[in-house]
Order: C-alpha cells, then sequence, then structure tokens
C-alpha cells in the first residue's frame, strides 16, 4: 500500500522540441494542508471509505461474494438449468470448493476488503494531521478521536472481512508502510480484536467512539429529511464494533480452531443491556426485514438508503428469481434470470435429503435440505405475499405463484421449458425442468 509514482518518459523525435523542461508545472494543487479549511471537509474525508463500504456490502460485487459465502455452503447453490448458469462450471465451483484465481469473483472479494483497508487507512492518515481546533470544533480532541476510531473500526471491518474469505492476509496501519507478506490468520485475528477493542475502550489507554451516532453539525441542514441519528448515516458507533467483536469469536473456532462462543455470549448480553447504547430485539422478522426498518431498534448499523437512492439488493433480487416470478410480485419493471436457489430437500423421485426421514433418499444427509428444516408453524416458511401499505407476510418464494390479491397468474413460459400454458409452481425439489424424448410431459 505504499505509495509508488510512475512517470513514463517519451523520446525525443522533433528536434524543435528538444529544449523543453521535462520538470512539472502545477497550475493548482490540493493537499491536506490546503484541503482542510473547513469542518464539512473534516467529514467529507472521512466519508470516502464509507462509500466504499456502502459499494462493496450493498451493490458492486455483492453478486460476486454470495458465490463465495453463500454458494460455498450447503445451503445455497446456481445449478445447471438445462445449459444454463452452467459455463463449463463455473457457478457450481463453490459449491464442491473448487477455486482457482481466474475466477472474477475472488478478484471482487479481494478488491471489496483490500480496497476498503486502503481507503480507510488513508483517510485516517490524511485526518491525523487536521488541526482540529483551528476549524473551531466544540471539542477537538473528542472530534479527533471519534473520526480516527469510526476509521479504525471500519478497517477492522474489512479486515474481519477478508479474514472470513481468505484467512490471513497483510496486516497495515497505515498507507505508508512498505508492502508486507500474508500474515497468518491467527495474526489476522489478533489484529481485528485489537482493533476493536481499542475503538471500544477494552485496551490500556484506549480511545474510544461514540455510542450513538456521530455529531456532524452539516447534516443537520441538510434540505431532506433524516434518518434516525442511530442508523441514518452509516456512521459506526460502540454497538457496531461490539457486534463485529461479537462476530470475531463467534466464527473463531473457524477461523483459528479455538471456540470463543462464552466470549461472544457476553458481548451479545451487553449490547442488549444497553452497555453500548439503547437496542432492543424486534419482536417479529417482518420489523428488520420490512418497508419501515429505519425505525427497528434491532438494527445496529446500515447502509443509508433514502429516498431509494442506492439500488441495494437489486442484483440479487434479479439472480435468484424465475423469470416470471416478477408477475406474481405485481414488480413488472424488473427482470429476474432464474440463477440462485437453496438447495432442494427431495430428489427427483420424490424422496427426502434429509437424514433421519422415514423415506429418506439414500443420498440422505445431516447436510442441506434447509428449506425442510423450518418447522411447518414457522411464519417465515409461508408463501411471500406483499399484501399492501408496507405490509408482507413469508418470506420464500415457493408453491403455485397465484396472487391472491391481484389474481395475477406467474406462468412458465420461459423459453427453454414449458409452453406457457402452466402456472408456474416453485417446488423444493430436483424437477425436470423441460420435456424430453423420455418425458414429453415433463
Amino acid at each position: 500500500m505504499k505509495h509508488i509514482k510512475l512517470f513514463l518518459s517519451l523520446p525525443v523525435l522533433m528536434a524543435g522540441i528538444a529544449g523543453c523542461s521535462v520538470e512539472p508545472e502545477y497550475y493548482s494543487q490540493v493537499s491536506p494542508s490546503t484541503f482542510f479549511d473547513t469542518q464539512d471537509k473534516v467529514y467529507q474525508r472521512m466519508d470516502r471509505p464509507f462509500t466504499h463500504w456502502a459499494w462493496a456490502v450493498g451493490e458492486g460485487p455483492r453478486f460476486n461474494l454470495n458465490f463465495l459465502q453463500e454458494c460455498s455452503t450447503d445451503e445455497m447453490l446456481v445449478p445447471n438449468r438445462n445449459g444454463d448458469w452452467w459455463d463449463d462450471g463455473l457457478y457450481l465451483n463453490p459449491y464442491w470448493h473448487n477455486f482457482n484465481p481466474s475466477m472474477g469473483f475472488l478478484n471482487d472479494a479481494w478488491r471489496a476488503f483490500s480496497m476498503g483497508v486502503a481507503q480507510t487507512w488513508s483517510a485516517k492518515d490524511d485526518l491525523a494531521e487536521v488541526d482540529y481546533a483551528a476549524l473551531k470544533f466544540d471539542d477537538p480532541q473528542k472530534t479527533h478521536t471519534e473520526v480516527g476510531m469510526q476509521l479504525q473500526t471500519l478497517a477492522a471491518f474489512f479486515y474481519l472481512q477478508g479474514l472470513d474469505m481468505f484467512g490471513g492476509v497483510p496486516l497495515y496501519q497505515s498507507t505508508n508502510e512498505d508492502v508486507k507478506a500474508r500474515a497468518t490468520a491467527q495474526e489476522t485475528f489478533d489484529f481485528i480484536e485489537y482493533l476493536l477493542k481499542e475503538a471500544l475502550g477494552l485496551q490500556a489507554n484506549a480511545l474510544d467512539i461514540p455510542k450513538q451516532g456521530i455529531s456532524r453539525p452539516a447534516l443537520a441542514a441538510a434540505s431532506e429529511p433524516r434518518l434516525p441519528e442511530r442508523i441514518g448515516t452509516g456512521y459506526v458507533n460502540q454497538a457496531t464494533a461490539a457486534m463485529l467483536l461479537a462476530r470475531l469469536y463467534f466464527n473463531a473456532k473457524a477461523y483459528i480452531g479455538t471456540e470463543m462462543y462464552t466470549q461472544c455470549i457476553a458481548i451479545c448480553q451487553d449490547i442488549k443491556d444497553n452497555k453500548y447504547g439503547t437496542y432492543e430485539l424486534a419482536p417479529n422478522f417482518q420489523d428488520i426485514f420490512g418497508f419501515s426498518n429505519e425505525n427497528c431498534k434491532e438494527i445496529i448499523w446500515a447502509v443509508p438508503n433514502q429516498n431509494a437512492k442506492r439500488t441495494m439488493g437489486g442484483s440479487n433480487y434479479a439472480y435468484s428469481l424465475h423469470y416470471n416470478t416478477k408477475v406474481y410480485l405485481d414488480f413488472p419493471e424488473r427482470s429476474a434470470y432464474n440463477g440462485f436457489c437453496i438447495t432442494p430437500s427431495l430428489d427427483m423421485n420424490g424422496k427426502s435429503y434429509k437424514l433421519g426421514d422415514a423415506d429418506a433418499s439414500p443420498n440422505a444427509s445431516k447436510l442441506g435440505s434447509p428449506f425442510a428444516k423450518y418447522e411447518a408453524s414457522d411464519l417465515r416458511k409461508k408463501l411471500y405475499l406483499y399484501k399492501g401499505n408496507e405490509q408482507y407476510e413469508g418470506m420464500f418464494i415457493h408453491g403455485k405463484l397465484e396472487n391472491p390479491i391481484t389474481g395475477a397468474v406467474a406462468y412458465y413460459d420461459g423459453g427453454k421449458e414449458y409452453s406457457g400454458t402452466d402456472p408456474l409452481v416453485i417446488v423444493d425439489q430436483i424437477a425436470q425442468l423441460c420435456p424430453t424424448k423420455e418425458y414429453p410431459n415433463g
């Protein structure tokens, strides 16, 4: 991450310009000493790595990151659909844990975390030299501390992403350091733990971050309505750092081979006890994933998406639903590509893949069958239905897609499947997708 300047010199081909100076002449120049002349510019610089964070977790590489973190599990995959989504096995490789450096989603995953680290430490380096007193901040030292710890916590988040996907990674605390070799998973784990503990004031002589929200006067003058300060800005606070530390401990067994569930539980209990701000568990999952979730007191950290300015989740919607699901959802302007799905619970003969079932498949396993493992009474298992007025039920798309409110029926008509005369039925089963000579009716 050390800054390297490359200069390309061209041979002089015309004698008439042989005497020209090759020294650069600057007509304007911006440096930290000249740029930071207002309080708002301090926050502008701090915001830059947060925009990368929003891109990394909500847009840009999100589709490709799903291949690493979802389609490498026993719960989700992108199956070969009669030739679609095959691409020489590309989309099934994560499921079988076959990886090679030429896979684009690996590059996206590395870029998402490593660029975030570089952006964050670059901003911290610049802001470390700011004279907060000269810019007339009410509490210069407190603001300096808050800004630094915001960025340090964000760096810890990016490193946690790197650890989760790649194990040990190169560790930096500044963009002025020389290029480093890859650290071990244990060293990376310890580094993330240190960054987060310092932000939470759990280290000796540690600095901390605000409990909830960060004081930013410029936001008060915004012309648009503000989301709740607790989550609306996308900034981090103590609960964010605590949540990230709990997540680190929860996965410690996978990361470093040591169980740390006791430490994880303790931090989660501290969050519930309002040690790091005021939060409470939502009474149902619709509050967390609903249309007005900015009011949900369980959410700790969220990418701002005010007035639909950020098209989060669009790519995941498009790639996880059948082509004609949009008819059932009454969402005609959106396309879908019939890609992602959860792993099936039944084989082609209707036998269960779930180990222990009475009529189990010969290939039954304790893994997989995610939909079948939900209790029948679980409200999330109902067919998803938007009921109007920002109310919905269910979480999965399954069964016959006939909307009881609009009366619209989604038909197969997928081009490579059926003729379009049959209603679309989504099944939790390995199924024949198109007619064949052996099975002319599907």
